[in-house]
């Protein structure tokens, strides 16, 4: 694979895009690492097992239902598609490009991972400030309630 600097793909904000064959890197962005080209490669991999079109339009529904799930948070839906989930939990691992079985991302699709558990958490916690909010909004509603009542006697 071929490393193309330039400073229109990837995005602002990211490192690193495989487009197969080429690994697009931004110039103004740090020094890329070992692990990131071994991310892109896993990312190649997929590429070619999916002949490259169907990857990314797989991707592309995949962020959008994620997005949907995870409350419209795009940097959540990112992280959680199994493409990337299968790249990151993996990209520390030099020889996965080499040695992965063809279609392993299928088992990041309905798989409990690092990066679910983490964002569950976050979720969770946003989850429990709203609940809250409806806690104290409701308790409001019954006071004005009772209020309302004593002013009828």
């Amino acid at each position: 694979m071929k490393l193309v600097y330039n400073n229109i793909i990837p995005f602002k904000g990211y490192l690193a895009m495989c487009i197969f064959p080429f690994i697009f890197v931004r110039k103004d962005a740090r020094a890329i690492k070992t692990t990131d080209i071994n991310h892109e490669t896993i990312h190649c991999k997929q590429q070619i097992e999916m002949l490259w079109v169907l990857f990314f339009v797989w991707y592309g529904i995949e962020w959008f239902v994620r997005l949907v799930a995870y409350g419209f948070d795009g940097h959540l839906a990112y992280k959680n598609i199994s493409f990337e989930q299968e790249a990151y939990l993996n990209e520390n691992d030099l020889s996965y490009p080499y040695e992965r079985k063809l279609y392993s991302f299928v088992r990041y699709l309905f798989k409990k991972s690092y990066i679910r558990d983490r964002i569950s958490r976050k979720i969770v916690k946003k989850t429990i400030k709203i609940r809250k909010t409806f806690v104290v909004l409701k308790i409001i509603c019954y006071f004005c309630i009772v209020i309302t009542i004593f002013k009828w006697f």
